[in-house]
């Protein structure tokens, strides 16, 4: 069966539209995830400054979040808390482990 060029032009386009979509998918992903780990740092460096270097258990811990509603929550504890282990206490009330 001969095809149309008006078909292939149809094709094309759904083609490309297709390709933008996923591009734009790929996109929305990758400014997520860079946002979640900017998150995911914020908290780690305001405990080390705050209190000392955090256990390598808490760091995979922040590092295994991601709900960014989760890590908001998670940044104002580690800003308000009085030590580290109230922090972790407040971590342990919000994070599903």
């Amino acid at each position: 069966m001969i095809e149309s060029a008006a078909y292939e032009a149809i094709k094309e386009i759904e083609y490309n539209l297709g390709r933008s979509e996923g591009e734009l998918e790929g996109i929305r992903k990758g400014k997520l995830e860079g946002a979640l780990l900017k998150s995911r740092q914020d908290i780690i460096e305001l405990l080390r400054l705050r209190f000392e270097t955090p256990s390598h258990d808490l760091l995979i811990a922040v590092e295994e979040i991601n709900d960014p509603d989760v890590l908001n929550i998670l940044f104002r504890s580690a800003a308000t808390a009085v030590s580290l282990d109230q922090f972790i206490r407040n971590m342990d009330k919000v994070v599903k482990r």
